[in-house]
């Protein structure tokens, strides 16, 4: 992994590790769109663009979040049931249980029984059909009583958890720019880590509050580490 060349831990060992699930220790994008070129024919061919073919770099590489939105044909409002159809797609009792654990997830399941980490909380926006799909994958793959899985519903913020559970962490990664801006801006988050995956959509120089972010980051002696988004 390409790391911010200020990366830095604060403490050798003994780590408290914050993580994300989805596009931190799982993609989970490139499935979703090869599912969408697989019916784009027969659901998806009036209001978004094909993407069969594309490598996952280039979907990585995207600058909109939202699937949907970044594969949108301009000035064309995808119908109710094109969205429906769309989300049914990830609504999939059993989505993640072909899915691979990135090199990222790679390098934490390493890790965990060494003394570098004490305890990884997953933080992770769940939905219902997906959750036990998401749960085996997380347990198989990190099958350790130093790992908590926290699963959350989408109207929950992260930064809420970490307060309410009063965790106490050194490390923390997740895809979303706007989630971390939260976590920095209302958690006890001094001298910590924070890391995110590179993607299109979560570069720091486009966000709305990229001033404030650094305003606060440098505040609270807080780095923000980039790493290369290799599958």
């Amino acid at each position: 992994m390409a790391l911010d060349p200020n990366f830095k831990v604060d403490s050798a060992l003994n780590q408290v590790l914050v993580l994300d699930c989805d596009e931190v220790l799982v993609n989970i994008s490139p499935k979703w769109c090869k599912l969408i070129a697989e019916n784009w024919e027969k659901k998806f061919s009036r209001f978004l663009h094909n993407p069969v073919g594309l490598p996952d770099s280039s979907i990585f590489a995207r600058n909109i979040y939202y699937l949907n939105e970044w594969l949108q044909y301009e000035n064309r409002i995808p119908s109710q049931e094109m969205m429906s159809d769309f989300l049914d797609l990830y609504r999939s009792s059993d989505f993640y249980d072909d899915l691979s654990i990135t090199n990222f997830g790679k390098a934490v399941k390493f890790l965990l029984p060494t003394n570098f980490i004490q305890k990884v909380y997953i933080i992770t926006h769940t939905i219902p059909e997906t959750y036990e799909s998401k749960r085996k994958f997380l347990v198989s793959n990190f099958n350790s009583n130093k790992v908590e899985c926290l699963f959350i519903n989408h109207n929950k913020p992260k930064h809420e958890v970490i307060i309410e559970e009063k965790i106490k962490f050194n490390l923390i990664a997740d895809d979303r720019i706007d989630i971390l801006f939260n976590i920095l801006k209302y958690t006890k988050c001094k001298n910590k880590q924070f890391m995110i995956p590179k993607m299109g959509y979560n570069d720091l120089n486009n966000f709305k509050f990229k001033d404030e972010f650094n305003e606060l980051a440098l505040e609270k002696n807080v780095i923000l580490g980039y790493y290369e988004k290799i599958t």
